[in-house]
Protein backbone atom coordinates (compact mmCIF):
# COMPACT_ATOMS: atom_id res chain seq x y z
CA UNK A 1 0.00 0.00 0.00
CA UNK A 2 2.86 2.44 0.98
CA UNK A 3 4.42 1.77 -2.67
CA UNK A 4 0.80 2.83 -4.14
CA UNK A 5 0.68 5.45 -1.58
CA UNK A 6 4.33 7.41 -1.92
CA UNK A 7 4.25 8.04 -6.03
CA UNK A 8 -0.08 9.24 -5.56
CA UNK A 9 1.42 11.76 -3.21
CA UNK A 10 4.35 12.76 -4.64
CA UNK A 11 2.05 13.79 -8.02
CA UNK A 12 -0.58 15.59 -5.54
CA UNK A 13 2.26 17.56 -4.07
CA UNK A 14 3.77 18.41 -7.81
CA UNK A 15 0.32 19.71 -8.90
CA UNK A 16 -0.57 20.89 -5.71
CA UNK A 17 2.99 23.34 -5.92
CA UNK A 18 2.15 24.00 -9.84
CA UNK A 19 -1.29 25.32 -9.23
CA UNK A 20 -0.06 27.79 -6.16
CA UNK A 21 2.35 29.17 -8.96
CA UNK A 22 0.29 29.54 -11.50
CA UNK A 23 -2.00 30.98 -9.18
CA UNK A 24 0.85 33.51 -7.78
CA UNK A 25 1.65 34.38 -11.17
CA UNK A 26 -1.89 35.44 -12.25
CA UNK A 27 -2.32 37.63 -8.83
CA UNK A 28 0.98 39.38 -9.64
CA UNK A 29 0.05 40.05 -13.17
CA UNK A 30 -2.94 41.49 -11.55
CA UNK A 31 -1.34 43.78 -8.68
CA UNK A 32 0.87 44.80 -11.86
CA UNK A 33 -2.17 45.47 -13.86
CA UNK A 34 -3.60 47.44 -11.07
CA UNK A 35 -1.09 49.63 -10.44
CA UNK A 36 -0.04 50.39 -14.41
CA UNK A 37 -3.85 51.48 -14.58
CA UNK A 38 -3.41 54.06 -11.13
CA UNK A 39 -0.32 55.40 -12.51
CA UNK A 40 -1.30 55.93 -16.25
CA UNK A 41 -5.33 54.93 -16.40
CA UNK A 42 -5.81 55.74 -20.35
CA UNK A 43 -2.21 53.95 -21.01
CA UNK A 44 -1.15 57.46 -22.71
CA UNK A 45 2.06 56.60 -22.02
CA UNK A 46 2.13 53.77 -23.63
CA UNK A 47 3.66 54.98 -26.93
CA UNK A 48 6.19 57.63 -26.50
CA UNK A 49 7.89 57.01 -29.44
CA UNK A 50 7.79 60.75 -31.01
CA UNK A 51 9.05 60.12 -34.12
CA UNK A 52 6.97 57.80 -35.21
CA UNK A 53 4.18 60.70 -35.38
CA UNK A 54 5.84 62.75 -37.35
CA UNK A 55 4.60 62.60 -40.79
CA UNK A 56 6.71 61.69 -43.48
CA UNK A 57 4.14 62.25 -46.56
CA UNK A 58 2.13 58.46 -46.76
CA UNK A 59 -1.23 58.02 -46.13
CA UNK A 60 -1.29 56.63 -42.21
CA UNK A 61 -3.69 53.42 -41.44
CA UNK A 62 -3.94 53.38 -37.73
CA UNK A 63 -4.66 50.31 -35.85
CA UNK A 64 -6.63 51.11 -32.82
CA UNK A 65 -7.96 49.15 -29.53
CA UNK A 66 -7.09 46.55 -27.06
CA UNK A 67 -5.19 43.97 -27.46
CA UNK A 68 -6.68 42.23 -30.35
CA UNK A 69 -5.78 45.40 -32.23
CA UNK A 70 -2.35 45.70 -30.47
CA UNK A 71 -1.92 42.37 -31.61
CA UNK A 72 -2.50 42.97 -35.39
CA UNK A 73 0.21 42.57 -37.63
CA UNK A 74 0.54 44.76 -41.14
CA UNK A 75 -1.32 43.14 -44.05
CA UNK A 76 0.89 42.85 -46.80
CA UNK A 77 -0.55 45.29 -49.06
CA UNK A 78 1.00 46.06 -52.75
CA UNK A 79 1.08 49.89 -51.72
CA UNK A 80 4.24 50.66 -50.83
CA UNK A 81 3.24 53.94 -49.87
CA UNK A 82 0.79 53.42 -46.85
CA UNK A 83 2.65 53.41 -43.46
CA UNK A 84 0.94 51.72 -40.78
CA UNK A 85 0.94 52.32 -37.22
CA UNK A 86 -0.66 50.50 -34.43
CA UNK A 87 -2.27 51.96 -31.09
CA UNK A 88 -3.93 48.97 -29.29
CA UNK A 89 -3.30 48.63 -25.24
CA UNK A 90 -4.61 45.49 -23.91
CA UNK A 91 -7.29 45.03 -21.69
CA UNK A 92 -8.54 48.57 -22.47
CA UNK A 93 -12.40 48.97 -22.63
CA UNK A 94 -14.28 50.85 -24.88
CA UNK A 95 -14.24 54.16 -22.46
CA UNK A 96 -10.28 54.21 -21.93
CA UNK A 97 -9.64 53.50 -25.99
CA UNK A 98 -12.78 56.70 -26.34
CA UNK A 99 -11.09 58.83 -24.22
CA UNK A 100 -7.42 58.32 -25.73
CA UNK A 101 -8.99 59.09 -29.15
CA UNK A 102 -7.68 62.63 -29.72
CA UNK A 103 -4.23 61.80 -28.46
CA UNK A 104 -3.68 58.30 -30.32
CA UNK A 105 -5.74 59.04 -33.50
CA UNK A 106 -6.10 62.86 -34.18
CA UNK A 107 -2.31 63.50 -33.46
CA UNK A 108 -0.98 61.32 -36.37
CA UNK A 109 -3.63 62.71 -39.42
CA UNK A 110 -4.89 59.26 -39.66
CA UNK A 111 -6.22 58.14 -43.15
CA UNK A 112 -7.88 54.97 -42.29
CA UNK A 113 -9.19 54.08 -38.69
CA UNK A 114 -9.27 50.11 -38.39
CA UNK A 115 -11.04 49.81 -35.14
CA UNK A 116 -11.17 46.74 -32.74
CA UNK A 117 -12.75 47.08 -29.37
CA UNK A 118 -15.21 45.56 -26.71
CA UNK A 119 -14.47 42.83 -25.29
CA UNK A 120 -13.33 43.82 -22.65
CA UNK A 121 -16.12 45.43 -21.50
CA UNK A 122 -18.40 42.38 -22.04
CA UNK A 123 -16.69 40.00 -20.48
CA UNK A 124 -17.02 42.09 -17.29
CA UNK A 125 -20.44 41.22 -17.14
CA UNK A 126 -20.12 38.16 -15.46
CA UNK A 127 -18.98 40.05 -12.16
CA UNK A 128 -21.86 42.58 -12.31
CA UNK A 129 -24.95 41.05 -13.16
CA UNK A 130 -27.38 43.66 -12.41
CA UNK A 131 -25.43 46.31 -14.74
CA UNK A 132 -25.90 44.16 -17.70
CA UNK A 133 -27.77 46.67 -19.88
CA UNK A 134 -25.78 49.56 -18.81
CA UNK A 135 -22.65 47.77 -20.55
CA UNK A 136 -24.18 46.51 -23.17
CA UNK A 137 -25.47 50.35 -23.80
CA UNK A 138 -22.36 52.14 -23.23
CA UNK A 139 -19.85 50.03 -25.19
CA UNK A 140 -22.34 50.66 -28.56
CA UNK A 141 -22.56 54.22 -27.19
CA UNK A 142 -18.46 54.31 -26.99
CA UNK A 143 -18.16 53.05 -30.50
CA UNK A 144 -20.73 54.68 -32.16
CA UNK A 145 -19.12 57.95 -30.73
CA UNK A 146 -15.46 57.06 -32.30
CA UNK A 147 -16.88 56.38 -35.43
CA UNK A 148 -18.64 59.65 -35.69
CA UNK A 149 -15.83 61.38 -34.46
CA UNK A 150 -13.62 59.58 -37.07
CA UNK A 151 -16.05 60.49 -39.90
CA UNK A 152 -16.01 64.18 -38.69
CA UNK A 153 -12.23 64.30 -39.21
CA UNK A 154 -12.41 62.91 -42.75
CA UNK A 155 -11.31 59.54 -41.83
CA UNK A 156 -12.57 56.13 -43.59
CA UNK A 157 -13.30 53.82 -41.24
CA UNK A 158 -12.85 50.14 -41.14
CA UNK A 159 -14.86 48.87 -38.38
CA UNK A 160 -14.53 45.16 -37.24
CA UNK A 161 -16.76 43.37 -35.24
CA UNK A 162 -15.99 42.20 -31.87
CA UNK A 163 -14.17 38.89 -32.47
CA UNK A 164 -15.99 35.54 -31.78
CA UNK A 165 -14.65 33.99 -28.27
CA UNK A 166 -12.68 30.56 -28.05
CA UNK A 167 -13.38 27.74 -25.90
CA UNK A 168 -13.67 28.96 -22.21
CA UNK A 169 -11.02 26.91 -20.17
CA UNK A 170 -12.55 24.84 -16.99
CA UNK A 171 -11.45 27.19 -14.67
CA UNK A 172 -12.22 30.70 -15.76
CA UNK A 173 -15.83 28.69 -16.49
CA UNK A 174 -16.47 29.04 -13.02
CA UNK A 175 -16.97 32.77 -13.74
CA UNK A 176 -18.19 33.28 -16.62
CA UNK A 177 -21.49 33.24 -18.57
CA UNK A 178 -22.62 32.30 -22.07
CA UNK A 179 -24.72 35.72 -22.02
CA UNK A 180 -20.96 37.05 -22.93
CA UNK A 181 -21.32 35.73 -26.41
CA UNK A 182 -25.07 36.39 -26.82
CA UNK A 183 -24.02 40.28 -25.86
CA UNK A 184 -20.95 40.30 -28.44
CA UNK A 185 -23.49 38.89 -30.91
CA UNK A 186 -26.12 41.97 -30.54
CA UNK A 187 -23.24 44.64 -30.18
CA UNK A 188 -22.12 43.32 -33.78
CA UNK A 189 -25.04 43.89 -34.99
CA UNK A 190 -25.38 47.66 -34.17
CA UNK A 191 -21.68 47.74 -35.82
CA UNK A 192 -22.86 46.21 -38.93
CA UNK A 193 -25.85 48.92 -39.02
CA UNK A 194 -22.87 51.80 -38.95
CA UNK A 195 -22.25 50.87 -42.86
CA UNK A 196 -22.47 53.45 -44.95
CA UNK A 197 -19.95 56.37 -46.21
CA UNK A 198 -16.69 56.21 -44.97
CA UNK A 199 -17.68 53.05 -43.08
CA UNK A 200 -16.74 50.06 -43.84
CA UNK A 201 -17.52 46.52 -41.78
CA UNK A 202 -15.13 43.76 -41.43
CA UNK A 203 -17.08 41.16 -40.61
CA UNK A 204 -14.62 39.17 -37.72
CA UNK A 205 -17.08 36.34 -37.53
CA UNK A 206 -17.96 35.05 -40.64
CA UNK A 207 -14.19 34.59 -41.20
CA UNK A 208 -12.85 33.58 -37.51
CA UNK A 209 -16.30 31.73 -36.15
CA UNK A 210 -16.88 27.66 -36.77
CA UNK A 211 -20.25 26.56 -36.83
CA UNK A 212 -21.11 26.58 -33.29
CA UNK A 213 -20.11 30.25 -33.01
CA UNK A 214 -16.60 29.83 -31.25
CA UNK A 215 -13.44 30.65 -32.71
CA UNK A 216 -11.88 27.97 -35.47
CA UNK A 217 -9.23 25.71 -33.63
CA UNK A 218 -7.16 26.83 -36.36
CA UNK A 219 -7.71 30.46 -35.56
CA UNK A 220 -7.76 30.10 -31.85
CA UNK A 221 -4.97 31.20 -29.62
CA UNK A 222 -6.67 31.19 -26.34
CA UNK A 223 -10.44 32.33 -25.33
CA UNK A 224 -9.96 35.66 -25.89
CA UNK A 225 -7.12 36.29 -28.96
CA UNK A 226 -6.77 34.37 -32.02
CA UNK A 227 -2.95 33.54 -33.32
CA UNK A 228 -1.48 34.32 -36.64
CA UNK A 229 -3.33 32.27 -39.50
CA UNK A 230 -6.73 33.83 -37.71
CA UNK A 231 -5.06 37.52 -38.28
CA UNK A 232 -3.52 36.58 -41.84
CA UNK A 233 -7.47 35.23 -42.90
CA UNK A 234 -8.80 38.99 -41.17
CA UNK A 235 -5.77 40.52 -43.50
CA UNK A 236 -6.86 38.62 -46.31
CA UNK A 237 -10.07 40.70 -46.29
CA UNK A 238 -8.65 43.95 -44.68
CA UNK A 239 -6.15 44.29 -47.73
CA UNK A 240 -9.38 44.45 -50.40
CA UNK A 241 -11.13 47.08 -48.15
CA UNK A 242 -7.82 49.05 -47.61
CA UNK A 243 -6.49 48.64 -51.85
CA UNK A 244 -10.22 49.76 -52.44
CA UNK A 245 -9.90 53.14 -50.78
CA UNK A 246 -8.55 56.37 -52.56
CA UNK A 247 -5.90 57.31 -50.08
CA UNK A 248 -5.16 61.09 -50.46
CA UNK A 249 -2.20 62.46 -47.83
CA UNK A 250 -4.40 64.50 -45.53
Amino acid sequence: MLRIMTPVLIILLVGSLLLNLLLMRQCRNIYLNLHATRLDGLGQLTYQDNDISKPDGRPVVLFFGDSRAAAWPVPNLAQADVRFINRGIGGQSTSQVRCRFDHHVLELDVNVLVLQVGVNDLRAMPAFPDQQDRILQQTVANIHWMVDRARKEDIQVVITTIFPLGKVGIFRSLFWKDTVSDTILTVNKHLQDLAGPNVHLLDSGSILADKDGVVHRRYSEDYLHINHRGYAALNSKLESIIGGLDLVEK
